[in-house]
Order: structure tokens, then C-alpha cells, then sequence
């Protein structure tokens, strides 16, 4: 195919889009193919139509240019050829900025993926500062782009938050940056249950770069802290719970303060709403939410079985081990009351 485009363009320019268009694929098959030196020489070849041509019909041509440079900087960021990569993203954004105005909808999804992409070479080539602003615009547009259309644009979100929250986490955002790739983290699995085992590899990265955060941020959380003070986590207790817990002052979760039924203390914000209800019928010694969607409880000596029926009540499978209650926590946990006082 591309020999016969590249014939019919060196009779007549009328072919050469065309011709440009086949080496856009072409070299796309290249990738697939695992030839990466064959794809770069095709994209070349399509950049070179593109730029001889764009001065006199620049909306004809630059679209696939705009492809061509973005294509050429994955693929040298692959090879790991940086400042390459660089160049070919930022040219690729400029593009795509000019050429959005004509036709928002189809441009402004291919801006916010160029942008993406010029936000990490940035990243790669030291230049962090401005990486992360870049990547925040990117996030910007493609979950605005989301909200009409999600089930199309999950993919981009997933992967933009994902990039976004790598980011915060090495300009020490620390906070930000877990948010981001706790929501990351989320959207993979809404993909994965789509398609079972395709996002394996990115979950398991997007695991190991949560723990990572938690350490290195507890870590800085805990230099800060007074020699008798207990971190385990770098989310702080309120004030009042930290006098009454042993010098413990923060732990792994975000935490909430629930008064409830003549009791009240600090609980992982995912439990809030089911230890205010808890409380009613049982006392608790300790509760805890995991990273991935589980928690236990741990009612006083005697009152396992209430805290059981509760939960139950709540529709909350319960495993009983050593007297901890284990269970999967609902989506509409935090957002449960009944009786309770509970603030930041």
C-alpha cells in the first residue's frame, strides 16, 4: 500500500495526504511489529510531506503532522531518547493548540493526550516544575471531556491521573499525588472488570508507586514529629485524640473525628459512617480501613455477635477472625449517619 501511495504522490501532489495518511499507518504496523528504527524512519518520511506542504494548506495537512510528531515522540520515549521525545511533544501540542478552535471535538481530546505526553518528557528531562502544570491541564480537559462521554474517555482519564499523579509524588506533592493515583487506581479496575487481566501490570505499579508514597511521606511526616510522638501513617489525628492514644499522632488513612451514641474518636474516613452506627449497639477497641477496598473491626470482649448484626443489617458480609471483624466496605460507607457528630 504505502509503495503505491508513494507512486501515485510522485506523479500528482493532489496524492500526497493520502500518501501521508497510508505512512501514519504504516508505521503504526511497524510498532505493532516490533520494529521501532522502521516506524521512526516512516514517521520522518510523513513529517517531511506534511511540513513541505502545511504552508500552503495547512488544514490539510496539519492534522497528520500534528499525528506524525506525536507518534514520533512515544515512540523515542520508548527508546528512551528524551530531549527527541521532547521536541516531538511540544511541536505536537503547538499543533494541536492552533488547529482546536476549528473543530473543538475533534482536536481537544488529541491536545489533552499531547499534552500528557509533553508533560512526562518534561518530567524526564528535568524539567519537573513545569511538567506538573502541564499534566494538571491535561487532567483538566479530559475529565471535562469524560463527563459527556465516560465510558469513551475512561481510558485517557485513567492514564492521564495515573501521569499526573507520578508527578505530584516526585515534586513531593505528597498528598495530591496519592489522591491522584488512589483515583488512578480506581479507574484501572473499573477498566479491568471491563477487561479482565489487560491492566494487571499498570494496577501492580500503580500499587507499588501508592506504597511508596505512603513511605516516603510518613517517613517526612514522622522527621518532623517530637521524639515521643508515634507516626504510623502520615495523616494526623485531631488535637484531642492524639492526647489520649498513647503519643500516637497520625496514621496511613485520612482521618475523620465521630461522636456518636456518648462515644467519639478518630476513624479512617472510610469507616466514618459505620462506626457512628456501630456504636450504638457495641464498643469498639479498634477499627481500620486497607488500601484496597476492605476494613476490620474490633468490638469489645462479648459483643462480636451485635456488631455482626449490624453490619449484616447494613448488607455487609462479616468473616469473624480472633474476634476481628473482617468485611468488604460499601460504596456508600462513608456517606452512612445515624446520630453522629462527624468532622474533618
Amino acid at each position: 500500500m504505502a509503495v503505491r501511495a508513494r507512486r501515485l504522490a510522485a506523479r500528482s501532489p493532489r496524492y500526497e495526504h493520502d500518501l501521508t495518511s497510508v505512512l501514519l499507518l504504516l508505521a503504526q504496523r511497524q510498532v505493532e511489529a516490533g520494529r521501532p528504527d522502521d516506524a521512526l524512519a516512516t514517521l520522518a518520511e510523513a513529517v517531511q510531506v506534511c511540513r513541505r506542504r502545511a504552508d500552503g494548506e495547512s488544514a490539510r495537512f496539519e492534522p497528520n503532522l500534528a499525528a506524525a510528531l506525536r507518534s514520533r515522540s512515544l515512540l523515542h520515549a520508548e527508546l528512551g531518547r528524551w530531549e527527541h521525545a521532547l521536541s516531538a511533544a511540544e511541536q505536537a501540542v503547538d499543533l494541536y493548540r492552533r488547529l482546536m478552535p476549528g473543530d473543538p471535538e475533534r482536536f481537544e481530546p488529541r491536545y489533552a493526550n499531547a499534552l500528557d505526553q509533553f508533560g512526562i518528557c518534561l518530567s524526564e528531562c528535568d524539567r519537573l516544575e513545569e511538567a506538573v502544570p502541564v499534566a494538571e491541564r491535561a487532567v483538566r480537559i479530559v475529565r471535562r471531556l469524560s463527563a459527556g462521554s465516560p465510558d469513551e474517555r475512561l481510558p485517557d482519564l485513567a492514564r492521564c491521573v495515573q501521569n499526573l499523579g507520578a508527578l505530584l509524588i516526585d515534586a513531593r506533592r505528597f498528598e495530591e499525588g496519592l489522591h491522584a493515583t488512589e483515583e488512578a487506581i480506581r479507574l484501572r479496575r473499573r477498566l479491568d472488570r471491563d477487561e479482565p487481566g489487560r491492566y494487571e501490570t499498570v494496577l501492580a505499579d500503580l500499587l507499588r508507586n501508592r506504597d511508596l508514597c505512603l513511605t516516603t511521606w510518613t517517613r517526612h511526616v514522622a522527621e518532623q514529629a517530637a521524639p515521643d510522638e508515634v507516626v504510623l501513617g502520615p495523616y494526623p489525628l485531631c488535637d484531642a485524640c492524639k492526647q489520649v492514644n498513647g503519643g500516637l499522632v497520625a496514621v496511613r488513612h485520612r482521618q475523620v473525628h465521630v461522636r456518636a451514641h456518648g462515644k467519639e474518636s478518630c476513624v479512617d474516613q472510610g469507616l466514618a459512617g459505620i462506626m457512628a452506627g456501630l456504636w450504638a449497639v457495641c464498643d469498639t477497641t479498634t477499627c481500620c480501613e486497607d488500601e484496597d477496598g476492605r476494613a476490620y473491626v474490633a468490638p469489645v470482649a462479648g459483643q462480636a455477635f451485635a456488631a455482626e448484626e449490624f453490619l449484616a443489617g447494613l448488607g455487609i458480609r462479616v468473616e469473624n477472625e480472633g474476634g476481628a471483624l473482617y468485611f468488604a466496605l460499601p460504596s456508600s460507607a462513608g456517606s452512612y449517619r445515624m446520630d453522629s457528630d462527624a468532622r474533618p
